[in-house]
């Protein structure tokens, strides 16, 4: 089956409404062996303590958390390029697309302080929903709350006025249509060549949903592939 590649997996959009479906998907990668994997945490939803009790569970487990955005939702859509991203990207979840830089660094806080004040860590990783980080000025990026940031590029570390960014491939599954599994189809073979020729990890982005779409069937099978689980601080070091 070739060599292993090594991997950076991510579980999206863990909220209180898509607790099962996660829990069916972490059942697959036990089953794999496949661990660390992040699972990204939308935290402006409504948790319940059964909720937040299960959440913890996996991070004892060693599952390990990401803040996720806030609300995982846009209020409106702003602007022409908030427009062109939800057509082709993102729909109506890019919330910060519709912020200027003062609030997408009050939302990051918002989010990176919930998981404070529910009792666990405050996560180092923070990916803004649809990977859409939204307009920072310069000035403003030394205040990111979180040392990473992962974007549909790759990841950012910030280190107070410095920023550094490592590009990294990416493969996604959320297919609800057609036209759009056939598309990720060749743009996952592509990322994957990419990661072998660079010798750079493959981000492999799971959301809860995609065992029950279009790319299901793919999504198990590239998970059986020879993979090495890596965390984000070890692929992008600071």
């Amino acid at each position: 089956m070739g060599k292993p590649l090594n991997a950076l997996l991510s579980l999206h959009d863990v909220m209180p409404e898509t607790l099962d479906r996660v829990e069916e998907i972490l059942r697959l990668l036990r089953k794999n062996r496949l661990s660390p994997c992040t699972l990204l945490v939308v935290p402006g939803k409504d948790w319940s303590p059964t909720d937040l009790a299960r959440l913890e569970a996996w991070a004892k487990e060693g599952w390990l958390l990401a803040a996720h955005g806030w609300k995982h939702k846009a209020d409106r859509i702003q602007g022409g390029y908030h427009r062109f991203h939800s057509m082709v990207l993102s729909r109506d979840v890019a919330e910060h697309l519709e912020r200027d830089s003062k609030g997408i660094l009050a939302l990051m806080a918002r989010s990176g302080q919930w998981f404070v004040e529910n009792g666990f860590s405050r996560p180092r990783l923070y990916v803004p929903p649809a990977w859409a980080l939204g307009f920072l000025r310069g000035p403003d990026r030394s205040a990111v709350p979180f040392p990473m940031v992962e974007t549909l590029t790759g990841v950012i570390r910030f280190n107070g006025r410095q920023r550094r960014q490592r590009r990294l491939p990416l493969c996604g599954y959320e297919a609800d249509t057609r036209a759009r599994a056939r598309f990720l189809h060749c743009f996952n073979a592509s990322q994957r060549l990419l990661a072998r020729s660079s010798g750079r990890p493959l981000r492999i982005s799971i959301h809860p949903d995609d065992l029950s779409l279009h790319m299901g069937e793919r999504l198990r099978s590239d998970l059986h592939r020879p993979l090495v689980p890596l965390s984000y601080e070890y692929a992008v070091p600071a």
